[in-house]
């Protein structure tokens, strides 16, 4: 009895899950589109960097070449203590469009919990214009995707614009697992603004107005946390302006980054972003988050009572992951076998169980060289 009771809400899981990939997937399909408009808001570009000495100019030049005019740009790089040479090859560049602004400069040795927050604000300090956009610096520029941004600000009243990110992949398992599970969390994350349930967003990829960021800043919670910048901002705009904000949902919008080179970086990646969960203060996106690691949980327990209905489960979920991740990949131009999204989505039922229970405990990490929390 109890084994049926057990398994009936495993399936009723199961059944919620793919009902809200079913949603997503059709929110995906409606992709933006706007009427093209010459060149006229002038951004303030903030890239803050650490050890980013391979990356840099390859972001740097990206900007210089996209098809917004550089006379409109105002370029700002915020050194965080590198210990390798980004500084110099920030600075090697000829452009007078290009700022270098070192950190250490500015924070008179103070206690700081999260320097890249502080890294952004120092940026939007210096920024000589109102409108703001943040990248990292191990990131690539589309070349349409300022002028789509302005598209958006012109076209709507807007005080906060996310845009997704793709995660370029050389063919291994763990670069691919990156790749699928980036392009489901950009749909979840274009289906929660859209429809004003949740609001997430990656610093990567984000814009907002100097007078948007003044007037919010120091109301966001996970002050304490080393990650967040992006997605507390966002929340705490959401509380007064939700109708305001935008999810950048374009082709011509993404920001392309690099996946992490091997499993050790990429759990330290997962940890540092796990971290914030529970500073979350949204209850739809703490519900739906949950809901999610509630049911990879009881997938995973129900191998310990019937293995047999256990792999219909489990065989259910690849299923749904599958299809709904083949129909969204086109989006971020990659394309991948329908049965490796399938042979991976095998570890995505442990990898959501395990790092939501590492987002409870929230440890210390190191990221970058730096032993932060």
């Amino acid at each position: 009895m109890i084994n049926l009771v057990f398994f009936g809400l495993v399936f009723l899981c199961i059944f919620g899950y793919v009902y809200i990939l079913f949603v997503s997937q059709a929110t995906w399909k409606k992709t933006d589109k706007y009427p093209k408009r010459p060149p006229e808001i002038p951004f303030s570009i903030i890239i803050p960097a650490r050890n980013e000495e391979l990356h840099i100019i390859p972001c740097l030049e990206s900007i210089i070449a996209s098809n917004y005019p550089i006379e409109l740009l105002d370029i700002i790089v915020i050194d965080d203590h590198s210990e390798d040479d980004t500084l110099g090859k920030a600075r090697s560049l000829s452009c007078d469009k290009i700022r270098v602004i070192q950190l250490k400069n500015y924070i008179d040795n103070q206690a700081v919990k999260s320097y890249k927050k502080k890294a952004i604000s120092l940026g939007i300090v210096k920024a000589k214009h109102e409108h703001i956009f943040t990248m990292d610096a191990d990131c690539i520029l589309n070349k349409e995707r300022l002028n789509i941004l302005q598209d958006l600000y012109t076209q709507k009243k807007s005080s906060c614009i996310a845009g997704p990110i793709n995660i370029k992949t050389s063919g291994s398992l763990l670069e691919d697992f990156q790749c699928l599970d980036n392009a489901g969390m950009m749909a979840i994350t274009n289906l929660g603004i859209k429809n004003q349930h949740w609001h997430l967003a990656n610093g990567a990829n984000l814009s907002f107005t100097k007078n948007t960021y003044n007037k919010y800043e120091r109301f966001q919670s996970g002050k304490d946390r080393a990650s967040g910048d992006d997605v507390f901002l966002i929340q705490t705009i959401a509380k007064e302006q939700a109708s305001s904000i935008f999810f950048n949902h374009h082709p011509s919008a993404i920001v392309e980054t690099e996946a992490m080179p091997n499993f050790r970086a990429f759990a330290s990646q997962r940890a540092r972003w796990a971290s914030k969960n529970s500073q979350y203060k949204q209850i739809k996106l703490n519900l739906f988050m949950g809901f999610i690691w509630f049911t990879c949980c009881m997938i995973l327990l129900s191998l310990f009572l019937s293995p047999f209905y256990a792999m219909l489960a489990i065989f259910l979920k690849m299923l749904a992951d599958s299809l709904y991740l083949k129909r969204i990949l086109p989006f971020f131009k990659e394309d991948m076998a329908f049965t490796r999204i399938m042979f991976l989505s095998i570890f995505h039922t442990v990898y959501v169980a395990f790092f939501g229970v590492l987002s409870l405990i929230s440890p210390s990490f190191k990221w970058k060289g730096r032993n932060v929390k």
